[in-house]
């Protein structure tokens, strides 16, 4: 049986103990230009988080958590108490660095994810949270999992799915994603802009064309381009008035099996004599 002495002694024993726990728990101080800084501990040699304030509102700090084995576990900025400029973390399940972007607490920027060996996981661009452009998926052999392509509103445009050696098991949607003019009524000799929005989807070859066509008859001059970028900007001049059509055509073709998909858009304008 416990003597009662005993277990007065055990007790304040204990009370020590978690005591000084607890001193290693939560810990201030101000940093050398006079701002907060809190630091919290899993124990004393192993650091939980450090939140470093701005200023006096402490509603502006920079905010880092670790895991147990000291590794980072989140970074980010907050202004207002809302999350501001780059974020990075990570993520234990599949082992993935992640590095985003935020404007006002919102996603606008590039988002990317490594796995542990540094090869990209996935990586595209955010526009107020919506997934936009390209989207670049890989296994962790580097391999493409799937190419995918969004417009500015977030909806998917393009598919292309991979199996684990890079051959094409699935495409949706048209490779030409965009073409807009400037304008589709200018005069003569005038200088037309505009841009192209294509898919370049990994291991293959991206070409363009565009021309102008008369009925069913193509006419020169014309432009062939082989595309390494997504956005490409053209240019047209017109010598003679009336109602133009510029068909633009795009072919993909994939390197391993020389298969090779199309698509056109006809863009019609409205040219004046310059008289």
């Amino acid at each position: 049986m416990n003597h009662p002495k005993n277990i007065v002694v055990y007790s304040f024993m204990l009370l020590i103990f978690f005591a000084s726990c607890w001193n290693y728990t939560t810990k201030y101080h101000d940093d050398k230009t006079g701002n907060l800084v809190v630091k919290e501990w899993f124990s004393r040699n192993h650091i939980k988080s450090v939140k470093i304030f701005m200023d006096k509102s402490l509603k502006n700090y920079i905010y880092t958590s670790y895991n147990n084995d000291g590794s980072m576990k989140d970074s980010a900025r907050y202004i207002n108490d809302t999350v501001e400029g780059l974020r990075i973390y990570y993520e234990e399940g599949p082992g993935l660095m992640h590095s985003e972007y935020y404007v006002h607490g919102i996603m606008n920027g590039i988002h990317k994810a490594e796995y542990k060996s540094g090869i990209t996981s996935f990586e595209g661009y955010r526009k107020n949270n919506l997934m936009v452009g390209e989207w670049k998926f890989h296994f962790i052999n580097g391999n493409p999992i799937t190419y995918e392509y969004y417009d500015s509103s977030g909806v998917m445009k393009y598919f292309k799915k991979y199996d684990d050696n890079g051959n094409i098991v699935m495409t949706e949607g048209t490779g030409l994603i965009l073409v807009r003019a400037d304008q589709t009524s200018i005069k003569t000799y005038e200088l037309l802009k505009g841009i192209v929005e294509v898919a370049i989807p990994p291991g293959s070859e991206t070409d363009l064309t565009i021309e102008e066509i008369t009925g069913s008859q193509y006419q020169n001059p014309k432009i062939n381009a082989s595309l390494k970028n997504p956005r490409f900007e053209w240019e047209w001049k017109f010598a003679d008035p009336g109602k133009k059509i510029l068909r633009f055509s795009l072919k993909i073709t994939d390197n391993k099996t020389s298969e090779w998909e199309v698509s056109t858009f006809e863009q019609i304008i409205y040219v004046k004599d310059d008289n």
